[in-house]
């Protein structure tokens, strides 16, 4: 009896079972690490930062370092965010942060070729990331990317979402020289659908 009781629950368990997605390979040559389990998310943005987690550009222009700053809170790194803020200001290029988060420990993948497949990696297991725009002058989190559109919160607009077509946001990112980095911890939890 106990062991069809436990059946039954597995079976109930494993309908509801979210899809599996392997790791994906991207133009850097690394092997991005995916949770097991990643599952299928109804919430729009997929990367849904609270308000109270956004950070505004400061300094004269830290935008890239507010981009990360964003993306570290919504994967639970408030003591690194909060360091990372303290510490670093200003302008920032590719090989600069990568530098900085190379010799701070920071877990991280980036793209600097404009590969698709690493925003689609970013977004599909909710981690995001902070892409270039305006012809590479400014950084902003991509918070949303699917067939169809893209999401970005721009830091020096954080009370909103951008939504565009990813047509419009591939062709502006293309023209940005195609950088996006992405730091890797463990995102926050969906939010419960609404019953």
């Amino acid at each position: 009896m106990k062991f069809s009781v436990f059946a039954a629950v597995l079976l109930l368990c494993l309908a509801g079972a979210p899809i599996l997605h392997e790791a994906t390979t991207v133009s850097n040559g690394l092997e991005l690490p995916v949770n097991p389990i990643t599952p299928v998310v109804a919430e729009r943005p997929v990367i849904n930062i609270p308000m109270c987690n956004r950070e505004a550009n400061w300094g004269g222009g830290s935008c890239v370092h507010a981009s990360v700053v964003a993306l570290m809170r919504w994967q639970n790194r408030h003591a690194l965010a909060w360091y990372w803020r303290k510490t670093y200001t200003g302008g920032e290029s590719a090989n600069g942060l990568h530098q900085k988060m190379d010799e701070e420990g920071v877990r991280y993948a980036y793209t600097v070729n404009g590969d698709a497949k690493f925003l689609e990696w970013a977004c599909r297991t909710r981690r995001g990331c902070a892409v270039t725009c305006r012809g590479g002058k400014h950084m902003v989190a991509l918070v949303h990317f699917d067939n169809e559109h893209a999401a970005i919160i721009d830091n020096n607009h954080i009370d909103r979402i951008q939504w565009m077509s990813r047509k419009r946001f591939m062709s502006e990112w293309h023209n940005s020289n195609g950088w996006a980095v992405a730091v890797i911890y463990a995102p926050c939890a969906p939010l419960k659908p609404k019953a």
